[in-house]
């Protein structure tokens, strides 16, 4: 009865990268909702870059109303379920500051797990390394620099 018991329970199994990041980007969508709001000021360092003044925090309110080009617009910086679900289209096809170029680490990234999945299902890379072990027999020190 007992191993049967053992059978029927399910060997736990490592969730894949995509869940991993689903998850964290949910539980920062949560924390939107409890951690307060702040902004600092920006100001120009010797570099030119932007960078936050010391000692110019401001704690805001979560959504706030401001006039803008004659219209109320209001601005709420709690996340929900949807700006979740559009998070990794907005990070993939957002073309300013931090996230510039994310497309095209992601195509490299993509491009060359593809490659290295063709190339290890084909059995391609261990051919090369048993071919290069065989040619090097005796001189196996030589491996290492390889």
């Amino acid at each position: 009865m007992v191993e049967k018991a053992k059978k029927k329970m399910k060997q736990w199994k490592m969730p894949s990268a995509f869940a991993i990041i689903f998850g964290i980007t949910a539980v920062m969508a949560l924390l939107t909702w409890v951690v307060p709001s702040g902004h600092y000021e920006l100001g120009a360092n010797a570099d030119g870059d932007e960078v936050p003044i010391a000692g110019t925090y401001q704690q805001q309110d979560k959504v706030t109303t401001e006039v803008v080009d004659g219209e109320e617009v209001t601005t709420d910086v709690r996340q929900g379920l949807w700006e979740v679900v559009k998070a990794p289209i907005e990070g993939t096809l957002r073309s300013e500051g931090a996230t510039q170029g994310a497309i095209d680490v992601m195509l490299f990234v993509l491009i060359l797990g593809g490659f290295l999945g063709i190339v290890m299902k084909t059995g391609a890379l261990d051919a090369l390394f048993g071919s290069i072990i065989k040619k090097l027999k005796g001189r196996e020190i030589w491996i290492i620099p390889i």
